[in-house]
């Protein structure tokens, strides 16, 4: 559920007056939008309410903002950098990181070569299994550091997530996929 219009802020953020006079590329998600120009990422979370993720407040993005940086900052240092600020000048103007009073939080990153994310790799026939294996090996010493919790885990959580995709489609999936398309993305066979 959309909890505020953050309409002005991504309107400013779309714009190359907020790089400079820079060119600006949007990629939007069902929670954040994420702005490209230059050798800079700003990803700005949306303001939604779901089952499984709460960015209703300013302040609740804000600390969302700061514990996604805290989290993957040690997997990955070259990309994260900090959270900066959307702020509203005196003249009432948008400026990100300026002066004047926060109006929305932002996570800057340093923007990669997207060309060799795993999924153009493998369109161009050049993800190799040598690359794989070791990955996937990172990510399972990554996540072996991480604290457990077993608040969500197990048959109980997954039944959890298939019933909020299923919900999140139908608030928000219309135009994303075809009926018959969500109805067998949001009904595998149930697990209880």
């Amino acid at each position: 559920m959309i909890t505020e219009d953050q309409t002005a802020v991504i309107d400013f953020l779309s714009s190359p007056s907020a790089y400079g006079g820079a060119s600006v590329e949007k990629i939007d998600t069902h929670t954040a939008v994420v702005f490209l120009s230059g050798s800079c990422a700003l990803k700005l979370k949306r303001a939604v309410r779901f089952d499984y993720l709460d960015f209703s407040t300013v302040a609740r993005r804000k600390e969302m903002c700061e514990a996604e940086v805290r989290l993957n900052r040690p997997a990955a240092p070259s990309i994260y950098r900090d959270v900066t600020a959307v702020t509203r000048e005196m003249d009432g103007s948008l400026a990100v990181n300026g002066n004047g009073v926060p109006v929305e939080w932002l996570v800057r990153m340093n923007r990669f070569n997207e060309e060799y994310l795993f999924d153009r790799l493998a369109e161009r026939r050049q993800l190799e299994r040598a690359v794989m294996a070791p990955l996937a090996s990172a990510i399972a010493r990554f996540h072996a550091t991480t604290d457990h919790r077993f608040d969500h885990g197990g048959h109980v959580g997954m039944q959890w997530v298939i019933d909020g995709n299923e919900a999140g489609f139908k608030e928000f999936g219309t135009s994303v996929f075809d009926p018959e398309t969500r109805n067998r993305v949001t009904r595998p066979p149930r697990l209880n």
